[in-house]
């Protein structure tokens, strides 16, 4: 971990980082022998034998906020209804991350990676159980357990798809014109298109809202495992305060990292992301969260709770990040039903853009009428 802080608001800052992260030497031949047996070891075919129900929460995590008998009560954010369920059943989809690898074919070998993530973020929030900051191995594996804890939901997998679909359909708003549509499939299929291919590309152009556009599988694992990678840096710099609170009842989500913006630093049409919110709070058991900040006077260290930061005004913020779920332990539902739950249908996303390039796409800037991402399916 760096000895400063750098200021990623700041150009400067940013390149002197991005400077000091590529000047990280390779790995060494041992090391480099271990991460080609770990990969041998994972990258498998699927067999029979292979986990196939997938935790975007793993349940080590859950299990920290649970009853005796590993039960939570799971609040639905869309009606605000109750149960309770086992961990094991809890923020688990079947083949979220299989996929299909050309060489391999199809496998579990993101889950098993994942795994391997999981397994050392234990380990890590262990130590803060004891009361230490963790430092070195310790803080990376921090570190990148909380930026795929942030990415392998399925609620950013819902808001990837939406994002392609805009993004394909964008493109698509130039083609309307029986001229441009021609001139661009001339260049694409390298021949002159026949009039039935034009009059299809402008009839698709001109309705947008009919059809929808999604990747495969394969390209939200993709982009899964290159946004954990490129966040990792960023959370790796940022300094570590643990807040202990007087009395246990601490909730979590779906969604469980909650971004922080001081109201003095927010922009008009400009979101909150992990680089540019000021603080990440997370909760990791039922009394104690941690705050990850760029302050270079705040020291690393276990703090009392102040008092504005009562468990109800945490709690508030963990239900609004929520997606669809609420996790609490049992005792703490009347907590939860104090609380203000997200708006049902609210959109997936907000763009800001003139009304001719409205492509109809599902969940941006109008309430979603498909609440879940796309399932898994075989073929490629």
């Amino acid at each position: 971990m760096p000895d400063e802080v750098l200021n990623l608001e700041d150009p400067e800052g940013i390149d002197a980082y991005e400077a000091m992260m590529q000047q990280k030497p390779p790995p060494t031949p041992k090391e480099q022998a271990q991460i080609d047996a770990f990969i041998s070891r994972v990258r498998k075919p699927l067999s029979p034998h292979d986990p196939r129900r997938h935790h975007f929460i793993p349940e080590f995590f859950l299990k920290r906020f649970s009853d005796a008998n590993e039960h939570l009560t799971v609040v639905k954010v869309s009606d605000g209804r109750s149960k309770s369920l086992h961990t094991s059943d809890i923020a688990v989809w079947k083949d979220l991350y299989t996929h299909i690898d050309e060489e391999v074919g199809e496998t579990v070998a993101v889950e098993k990676v994942l795994a391997e993530i999981d397994g050392l973020g234990a380990r890590a929030l262990h130590i803060i159980d004891f009361g230490i900051i963790p430092q070195a191995a310790d803080r990376a594996a921090l570190a990148t357990w909380i930026a795929f804890l942030a990415v392998r939901n399925p609620s950013t997998r819902r808001t990837m798809e939406a994002l392609f679909d805009q993004t394909y359909k964008l493109d698509l708003t130039l083609k309307r014109d029986p001229n441009a549509a021609r001139t661009w499939l001339r260049t694409t299929l390298e021949r002159e298109p026949t009039n039935d291919e034009v009059n299809d590309l402008v009839r698709a152009a001109n309705h947008l809202d009919q059809f929808e556009m999604t990747p495969h599988q394969n390209e939200f694992i993709r982009l899964m495992l290159d946004s954990g990678t490129a966040m990792y840096p960023h959370l790796l710099r940022r300094r570590l305060t643990a807040v202990r609170f007087p009395e246990r009842g601490l909730i979590l989500s779906d969604c469980p990292l909650v971004l922080y913006q001081a109201p003095e630093h927010r922009r008009p049409f400009r979101g909150v992301g992990i680089i540019n919110a000021d603080e990440l709070w997370l909760p990791i058991n039922r009394s104690t969260a941690f705050v990850l900040h760029s302050d270079p006077n705040r020291t690393e260290r276990f703090v009392n709770a102040p008092a504005h930061a009562t468990l109800d005004s945490v709690n508030q913020a963990i239900a609004l990040s929520a997606s669809a779920e609420i996790y609490c332990h049992p005792d703490d539902l009347d907590r939860v039903m104090r609380l203000q739950l997200p708006e049902q249908d609210r959109p997936l996303l907000n763009v800001m853009a003139d009304k001719q390039f409205d492509t109809g796409t599902d969940g941006i800037d109008r309430p979603p009428t498909r609440k879940q991402h796309h399932r898994y399916k075989k073929h490629k």
